[in-house]
């Protein structure tokens, strides 16, 4: 057995290959076998990567964007208190109040921040533009957008692992779908798939044993091959809870050489139909894994697409969006001393402020400008 310190391979001569030769070639379960083992391999290494990118661009953003997010925050909020109070000065007409109204909503939601202050001040004009059971009906709205936003920061994890059973027609699209009478062969069909993936779990629970009865670090008298056994049955046990056969397998040829307690030339052709098996439903979790990372339309997507190419890119992006965002700070703290110097200069920048005609609460204006 080979323990940590006796271990001088690289990475890649620990995945389990069928070599082709010019006497034996390739069948097509080794072919499948061969290439799904790659394939998971590549697909780990550019998830790990990822995962890296992602903590250390939040360990940057916290040093480096943090700082100047907050003033940017700052100052938006110090616009919002400048509009408030114009809000109630006669000197604006009652159009550009409609505007002032308009513009502290669409500020606010922008912000997206939980804040006493905010929360009052979005309150407030709700119902001035609204009306209190419009603006009852909005607040309800928010709530029930809030517990989905609570649900779609569950474990990641989990989240794959569900939407994957719904891509794969694992799931039950509805209650009726899955009260209705099933047919004597969708029973069958359905015994033979559980059948199918207790066989499956049953090869993953077979490693995870052996790799347990070898390496269990309460068998072993000498104290630093015990240490080391403790830390090599963290992984196993880690990979098992995760049900990572890829992970388990490459853990039994690094230490317990072959698969199965055997080299992978010698496997029986049912036992790898049924590594196959496996083998295709982590690469098929892994591949959906990574297109939900990397999905162009997610706020990281493309920096993580970049950075898994070349991590230098994740210090490109911190730079210029620390620019960007100190630009965007100036612009707003002078903005905010042109408005308080001068009524005047928020006057002017209200032209440029464009409402729709249908706008939904511009008749109740029209009623509360009306009786003042």
């Amino acid at each position: 057995m080979k323990l940590e310190s006796d271990m001088k391979e690289d990475n890649k001569s620990l995945l389990p290959q069928f070599v082709e030769t010019k006497k034996k070639k390739l069948n097509r379960e080794e072919k499948f076998f061969n290439s799904r083992i790659n394939t998971i391999k590549e697909l780990k290494e550019k998830i790990g990567k990822a995962n890296e990118a992602l903590e250390e661009f939040q360990r940057l953003g916290q040093k480096e964007l943090a700082p100047v997010a907050q003033k940017i925050h700052n100052e938006k909020v110090k616009f919002l208190k400048i509009l408030d109070k114009s809000y109630d000065l006669k000197y604006f007409r009652k159009k550009e109040k409609e505007k002032i109204a308009y513009l502290i909503l669409e500020e606010i939601e922008e912000i997206g921040l939980e804040d006493e202050f905010l929360d009052e001040l979005e309150n407030k004009y709700r119902i001035l533009l609204y009306g209190e059971s419009k603006a009852e009906e909005m607040d309800e709205e928010d709530e029930d957008e809030d517990e989905d936003n609570d649900f779609n920061h569950h474990n990641q994890k989990d989240m794959f692992n569900e939407f994957f059973k719904f891509l794969s027609g694992e799931e039950e699209h509805d209650k009726k779908q899955s009260n209705r009478k099933k047919t004597a062969n969708q029973i069958k069909a359905e015994e033979k798939k559980q059948a199918e993936e207790k066989k499956l779990s049953k090869t993953t629970r077979t490693l995870y044993t052996e790799l347990v009865k070898v390496l269990h670090p309460d068998k072993e008298p000498d104290e630093d091959k015990r240490l080391q056994k403790t830390e090599i049955m963290k992984k196993v046990t880690e990979a098992y809870k995760n049900d990572d056969y890829f992970e388990l397998m490459k853990l039994q040829i690094e230490y317990l050489e072959g698969v199965g307690g055997k080299d992978i030339k010698d496997v029986s052709k049912d036992t790898l139909k049924q590594y196959n098996k496996i083998l295709l439903e982590q690469k098929k979790a892994l591949e959906l894994e990574w297109s939900m990372l990397t999905n162009p339309f997610s706020p990281f997507g493309i920096m993580i697409e970049n950075c898994v190419k070349n991590i230098s890119y994740l210090h490109y992006k911190i730079k210029t969006d620390k620019s960007q965002m100190n630009s965007l700070q100036k612009k707003l703290a002078n903005n905010n001393k042109l408005f308080e110097q001068d009524k005047k200069n928020l006057r002017e920048y209200l032209k440029s402020v464009e409402l729709d005609d249908d706008d939904e609460f511009g008749g109740f204006l029209d009623d509360f400008f009306g009786n003042l």
